[in-house]
């Protein structure tokens, strides 16, 4: 059910902000917000091209790129650029 919020909240708010809403509401117990922070930055890094996709599972404290794509699969492309 989360992924579908996740794919709800990319279209309806854009890549950002729809990756905020989806840390703050997808996930139980709530991320810790250095967690949120870290996550967040990452993606901004990963969307800018300055770092690769596995130093991208690293920020988002996950084991592997398969864990990833469950997670934030939605957000790893670059369409709607803001």
């Amino acid at each position: 059910m989360g992924s579908m919020h996740a794919q709800e909240y990319r279209e309806l708010l854009g890549r950002e902000v729809g990756l905020k809403a989806h840390l703050d509401a997808n996930f139980f117990p709530p991320l810790p917000m250095y967690v949120r922070s870290s996550i967040i930055d990452g993606f901004k890094e990963y969307w800018n091209g300055k770092i690769p996709i596995d130093e991208l599972v690293g920020r988002c404290y996950l084991r592997d790129i398969d864990a990833l794509y469950k997670y934030f699969g939605f957000f790893l492309g670059d369409e709607d650029e803001e």
